[in-house]
């Protein structure tokens, strides 16, 4: 556990840079290497720590940028961004355990981070345009670090045909009345991985945040099947035998089906969470014993939330009169008893931050409450339910049941 002001929410590099209290979750990095290659997909709640994991991925293995290091004369000084972005790992369980992996990967490939939590549309051209600009929002970032990077005649084309397609985006955004194609996004995404993967002569990994947004959104609409073309697409060129993307990740709340007999990105494992304890289940329903070192370092576990307490008590002494144990109580009696991969009894990790914020001002038992209720709309659940009444009533009954039975 790092930093020294409790904050709930943000990028792992955002709460680190302010010296906040961050759990360590470095070694997820090497987790995410010690796999086989092929794209993950992790479908937890929401606020279980997904982006932040994302964000730690993305600040250990992507290039340094013009956000680690004020370029100096229309260039980046590398040594000077790798040691700031060092700052960040500087005591991390991956420096002291596995240096040599740290040595090898810090900061040597690229990373494409894009997030769909924007991708909402009422019709099927805006819905096109929605995911355009997803895509864009990332390219921008390239295009911009790129002004301040001395490329190679052949790899500075890749960039020329990168920043006329992103000025077309951006005009096709700007104005309500421009149209997207189907596939623009698409088109859109090969621009940017290609210039990315050639300046830097490696493949890319790819994090998709909010993944399933795209998909809950179209869900009934008349036009649902053409969206859904468009964007299963644009995810089966980004992970299905992509020769520029070494690995993925693909985040989200949902779990929903991608690929239909062959097509689409059917080589994603799914990491979910299961009522299976000590196995993690691919959608095969193969026990996927590699993954589970990746899979538990999601969201909190007991000890993990015990060395939160003990850093946060350090930090606000007037705390220190409530003794550990009962502060585990409530955290307990509260928060735990999500299973997921090999580990039980998982710790949402928005709804713990929140408690030790409130406990700064109230005691242990003021400061217990549901705070993860209102972070979101179930509106999948609802449609689902109101369409099929008398099986939500069986489900129902069965829940209700289930709870009232201990064994």
């Amino acid at each position: 556990v790092h930093g020294t002001i409790i904050n709930v929410s943000g990028d792992f590099g955002t709460i680190a840079r302010q010296r906040g209290i961050v759990l360590d979750k470095s070694l997820l990095c090497k987790a995410l290497f010690d796999t086989p290659f092929a794209p993950i997909r992790v479908c937890l709640p929401r606020r279980f720590g997904k982006t932040f994991n994302l964000s730690v991925i993305e600040e250990f293995f992507n290039v340094v940028t013009s956000k680690d290091a004020e370029p100096v004369d229309g260039s980046i000084d590398e040594a000077a961004g790798r040691a700031n972005r060092m700052k960040l790992f500087d005591d991390s369980l991956l420096h002291e355990e596995h240096p040599e992996f740290f040595e090898e990967h810090f900061c040597k490939t690229p990373v494409i981070r894009i997030t769909m939590k924007n991708v909402k549309a009422t019709s099927v051209e805006e819905f096109y345009k929605a995911l355009v600009a997803s895509i864009y929002d990332t390219a921008k970032i390239w295009v911009s670090n790129a002004k301040n990077v001395d490329w190679s005649a052949f790899v500075k084309d890749e960039w020329d045909d990168l920043k006329e397609i992103t000025s077309e985006a951006k005009k096709i955004l700007g104005k309500s009345s421009e149209q997207a194609s189907s596939n623009f996004a698409l088109y859109l995404y090969k621009a940017l991985e290609e210039a990315v993967a050639s300046a830097y002569n490696t493949k890319c990994i790819v994090l998709l945040d909010e993944y399933d947004i795209p998909l809950v959104k179209i869900r009934n609409k008349p036009w649902e099947e053409s969206a859904r073309s468009a964007y299963i697409g644009l995810l089966n060129y980004i992970f299905k035998d992509n020769p520029n993307t070494r690995t993925g990740v693909l985040v989200g709340v949902h779990e929903i089906e991608l690929g239909d007999l062959g097509s689409g990105p059917n080589n994603i494992v799914t990491l979910a969470l299961t009522v299976l304890k000590h196995t993690v289940l691919d959608t095969n329903a193969r026990i996927m014993v590699s993954y589970d070192k990746f899979g538990e370092l999601f969201a909190f576990t007991q000890p993990e939330v015990e060395a939160l307490v003990e850093k946060v008590l350090e930090k606000n002494p007037h705390l220190q009169r409530y003794p550990v144990e009962r502060i585990m109580d409530k955290i307990i009696e509260w928060y735990d008893g999500y299973c997921f991969g090999v580990s039980v009894g998982k710790f949402n990790p928005f709804a713990v931050t929140n408690f030790l914020m409130n406990l700064c001002g109230f005691s242990p038992d003021e400061a217990a409450r549901c705070y993860w209720d209102e972070t979101g709309h179930q509106e999948l659940v609802s449609r689902i339910a109101l369409s099929n009444p008398v099986n939500m009533l069986v489900l129902a009954t069965e829940f209700l049941v289930g709870c009232g039975n201990d064994a």
